[in-house]
Order: C-alpha cells, then structure tokens, then sequence
C-alpha cells in the first residue's frame, strides 16, 4: 500500500503515456516518474477484503482487473453482488481480459467488449449481498437447473395425491396473526376473489361480501382461545347470488416457528327448504316470514357477541395505550434530557469544531512550509555536485545526492538499508565504525581517502542535528580533493630538493619544535645522523645546545603570531664544532591546514665575524 501511495512509476510503465499528459500529471524523479502530489493527495489508499469487508458505496468507477481469475465460483459470485452494490446508479466495473460477470450479465450492461468495461443498469434491482445475512446466489433458472434447488421427484403417489386434494378437499386457506394468505388449498373462488388495484393476499380485502366480520371473529376467537372454532350458516354473496356456508378455524403452529397460522375450511352449506304444497303445488308464503326471522335473531346473537368481544378488546386496548402513554411521557422526559445533553453536546463540538479548523489551517501552513522546504532541500542536493548521503540512528539510509551513487556504490532501492551492507569503491576499511564513533563522540570527523585506483578525497562525518538540537543521524560528504593534493605533493617535492640542495643547514619542525627534516648540509656541519636528529626536539639535539631561551622564546612567536626570525644570532660552545656563533633565520609554513610547521635556516658566521674583528 505504501508502494501505491508513493506513485513510482518505471519509464518502461508510462512508455505509451503521450509527453503532453506525462508532463502534467508527473513529475521526473530518479529511477522513473511519480504522480503529482495534488493528484496523489485526492486519493485513498485503504487495504480491504472483497470477500468479507463491507464496501464502499456510492462509487462511479471500481477497477477489478486480473482479480476475479484468482478466486473460485463461490467467491466470484461473493464479489460480484458486492461491486454491484458499491456502484452508483450508471456506475462502471472494469475487468481483466479473462474475467466474467459469473452469471450476473442482467445486472450490467455491456460498453466496451475489448476492455471488459460494463455499466450498472438502471432498472435492476440491487443484488443481495453477503453483508446483509442473507443468502447472496442469485435466484435463476440456470441454478435450478444446476441443482442449487432440486424440485420434487416425479412419482404416481404425489401425483395421485395432489389430484385428490385438487377434488376432494374442501376449500381451505391458511393465514398468518395478519390475515395475509399463505396458502391455497382446494377451489376457493366462492368465497375469495382478487381485489382491485394493487395485487394482494390480504383476507379481508378478498373475502366475498358477508364473510369478513364473520371470519373477523371466528380468527379472534381461535387466536385467544387457541383452539377450533366453527361459525355456522354464514351468509355471503358471490356474484349476485346468495349462500350460505360453514366456516372452520383451526389454529396451527410449526415446530420451531414463532408465528402462528390458521386454517380456515369453507364448507357449502344445502339449505333445506319445507317442501309443503297446496294443490297447485306452490311453496306455502307463510313459511318465508319464519326462515328470515330466525335468520335475523341468529345475526342478532352473532352481532352481540361479536359486540361484547370488541368492547373487551377496546377495554383491553385502552389499558395497553394507558401504559403506552405513561411510558411514552417517560420516554418524552428521557428524550427533553437527551435533547439538553445533545444541545450541550453540539456547543462543545462547535468549539472543538473550530479548535480543529484553526489547527487545520495551521497543519496547511505548516505543511505547505515543509513541502517548500523539502523542494529546496531536493533541488539544493540535486544543484551541488558533492556526493551526500545522510543516515539514521541505526545507520540505515535516508537520502543521498547523485553524484554518491557512484562513489558509494548506490542505487535508489538502497534507501533503507544499512550502511554498512554497502561495498563502497573507497579504500577504506569500516565506513560504518566511523559514522558510529560522530554519532557517540557528537564530534566531526575528516579523513583522507581514496577511491581505488583513482582520486583523492576529503571524506567529512558530521552528526545530524534535528531542530532541537538532538542527534538523530549523521552526514556523510565527500570532496575531491585529487588536485590540491597532487599540488602540493608536487610543491613538498620541491620543497624537498630546494632544502636537501642548499649549502646551509636547514630544519623542518612542527608546532611541537621536534624535528620532521633536515638537510644534508645540517649532518655534515654538525657531523649527526638521521636517526638521533629525526623526530627529537630541537632543544635535546646535541649536548642541548639549542636550549637558549631567547631562541625558545622567538620560535614560539613564529607558531603561535606567525612572525619571523631574520638573523638571529645564538652563540654557543656546540659539540664537536667547539665556540661557533650562528645566524638563524626561520618562518612558518603550513603544508597541510591546520598543521603549522617552521622551516629554521643556519648559518655559521664565525669566521666571517673574526675577520670583520681583525
């Protein structure tokens, strides 16, 4: 993921990016080209799991290229209804050449065969996916037939038995506690018909004129008793002609269900009529007036009870709105709490609302400044040709300029690694010890080196400072130093054959006045060997014949005032010479900086003196 955020890309990747899109959106770095910052900043890099991972939602664009080939059919119907319903309405789902939508093709449409790029249709309904616990197949002929539901095998036993449900049974529903039908058994079209408008499996709205408080009060009877219940001699019309029928409600409960259901059986009733006749064979009039009273005192009874039993639910039910209404005012209560609360709630998140955007700004600010830091930082290292390579605490790799990657031995994939996993072409033997001594010591370092077989370089270790002054690495540069150093090799040479040359006796000391060189001249006059001089102090040569404080004094004006002695004269009874009077003259010098040296000429002046005195 940190590699995507990055946006390096090779220059064999965006070989066919025309330069006028590769110049806007890219930027050249070493090693290849990365994505603009602002293109970067709009996007998010986030790890999810296709598989389990609810998605996102509402996206234009999911590119799902060379994945689905990884997984087996049971996933790939996993992915699919997920991407379907990430997908904005019009949305497009992008996939590789060897992919396919695995039986969901009603769901997109197709726009561009070659790519593999489909559109989310408008007028499909949205897929069931897996995050929502159901059961996430699609539902379709050609799972089925793949067995994903097997139909009930074909056998003269079923067969038989459902034709003789079909002729013999009497007309039945069973319904839900909602009176909704769940299903039909035997020929009900006496009794139920389809409403009109929206279609329905509603009882109430099917059942024929005359039935519905009837099968009304039998269900609410049967549902509180819990027990068979039977209206008889019902009367209802079904298209325009009377009947009479027995109604049956028998309650049932499936093992492990929690909803009950109930039969009801719709039994046709015969009514029989008195048959007396007169002469002329009419039924008699008299006999009308008595069916329809006792039909009336029967609908009598049955509407008083079926107005008891709906004064004792009223009764029941505004008990239970009482108790609503108590606890929807404790609710009420609870809610004007919770609103104070919210209130209070929303004032705080005001203020901290805007503590953030005020620190928001201020992150803005300060990023805008690092990011104009870091761009001067990068162009400072890319425009000074010194290689630079800056480490951490652990000595692992930061940064480093061009120019080190030759000397170094670097490559761009090396940021990270350790130091001392890099064979660098320097003749040096441990680079990493003595980043490791700048680190402790906190002290800089500078050291003489040379590339194998080539140049000279000044190889500088400083430690790095962050704005608190607290080390957190170190820096490594190096100069080339191959000219000067031959220079001056080519003036000490010079030097050296000027000195070893001259008549007079010369030394050469170091600001501890101990002797680094001396002529031939010296040896001879004086009659020492190299050995005892080399490496003595000056005021040790001899039987201390130099030790003269008045010399002492004006050698250390040359090193420390960087004066000159011009003939001075130092009189002594030197070993081997016997009375000798000597003219000095000496001056400082500094073959290398920071390392003072005195170039100290002697001139014996004895005889020169006595015939001046004669």
């Amino acid at each position: 993921m940190q590699r995507a955020r990055s946006g390096m890309y090779t220059k064999a990747a965006v070989s066919q990016i025309s330069p006028e899109r590769l110049k806007r959106f890219f930027v050249h770095q070493e090693g290849g080209y990365q994505v603009n910052k602002s293109i970067r900043d709009m996007c998010i890099f986030a790890r999810q799991n296709l598989v389990k991972d609810p998605p996102f939602s509402n996206l234009d664009l999911v590119s799902c290229r060379n994945l689905l080939i990884y997984l087996g059919p049971l996933l790939q119907r996993r992915v699919i209804p997920t991407l379907h319903y990430a997908l904005k309405p019009n949305g497009y789902l992008m996939l590789g050449d060897a992919e396919s939508l695995a039986g969901f093709g009603d769901h997109f449409s197709l726009v561009d065969k070659k790519d593999k790029i489909y559109q989310k249709r408008k007028t499909t309904a949205r897929l069931t996916t897996y995050f929502a616990n159901a059961d996430y197949l699609p539902r379709r002929t050609e799972d089925v037939k793949s067995g994903l539901h097997f139909p009930a095998p074909f056998t003269v036993e079923n067969e038989v038995e459902q034709l003789l449900i079909n002729r013999f049974v009497p007309a039945s529903v069973v319904v839900n506690d909602h009176m909704e039908i769940v299903q039909f058994q035997g020929k009900t079209g006496a009794y139920l018909e389809p409403a009109a408008g929206q279609p329905t499996f509603s009882l109430s709205k099917m059942a024929r004129e005359g039935l519905v408080v009837d099968l009304r009060a039998a269900l609410s009877k049967a549902k509180k008793t819990n027990a068979t219940v039977r209206q008889e001699g019902v009367q209802f019309e079904s298209e325009g002609k009377g009947g009479e029928v027995d109604l049956e409600v028998i309650p049932l409960r499936a093992q492990g269900a929690q909803e009950r259901y109930f039969v009801i059986v719709f039994q046709e009733k015969v009514v029989q009529r008195a048959a007396g006749k007169n002469g002329s064979g009419k039924t008699r009039a008299a006999d009308h007036p008595t069916l329809e009273s006792r039909t009336l005192r029967r609908e009598i009874v049955q509407l008083r009870g079926q107005l008891s039993s709906l004064i004792e639910d009223h009764e029941t039910t505004l008990e239970e709105f009482k108790s609503v209404n108590e606890e929807v005012l404790s609710a009420n209560e609870e809610l004007q709490s919770t609103n104070e609360e919210l209130e209070t709630a929303k004032e705080e998140l005001q203020s901290t609302n805007e503590e953030l955007m005020t620190l928001n700004e201020e992150m803005q600010n300060r990023n805008a400044e690092l990011s104009l830091v870091n761009s001067d930082l990068v162009n400072l290292l890319d425009t000074v040709n010194l290689p630079v390579v800056m480490v951490s605490l652990d000595l692992r790799i930061r940064r480093f300029t061009p120019p080190s990657q030759r000397l170094l031995n670097l490559l761009p994939s090396d940021i990270g690694r350790r130091l001392g996993e890099i064979r660098t072409n320097l003749e040096l033997e441990d680079l990493e010890a003595l980043v490791q001594e700048t680190i402790r010591c906190a002290s800089p370092q500078e050291h003489e080196v040379r590339e194998r077989g080539g140049s000279w370089y000044a190889l500088r270790i400083r430690p790095y400072k962050s704005w608190d002054s607290k080390i957190t690495g170190a820096v490594i540069s190096l100069q080339d130093i191959d000219t000067l150093k031959r220079a001056l090799e080519k003036t000490r040479e010079y030097a050296d054959g000027l000195i070893e040359n001259s008549q007079g006796s010369i030394l050469v000391l170091d600001d501890k006045f101990r002797v680094t060189a001396a002529n031939r001249a010296f040896y001879r006059t004086f009659d020492v060997s190299s050995p005892e001089t080399e490496g003595s102090s000056i005021y040790e040569l001899g039987n201390g014949q130099w030790n003269v404080p008045g010399l002492r004094r004006v050698l250390e004006d040359v090193v420390s005032r960087n004066d000159q002695v011009i003939d001075y004269k130092v009189s002594h009874d030197f070993l081997k010479l016997g009375p000798r009077t000597m003219l000095l003259n000496a001056r400082r010098v500094e073959l290398q900086p920071g390392h003072p040296s005195i170039v100290l000429a002697i001139e014996d002046v004895t005889e020169t003196r006595e015939k001046g005195a004669a």
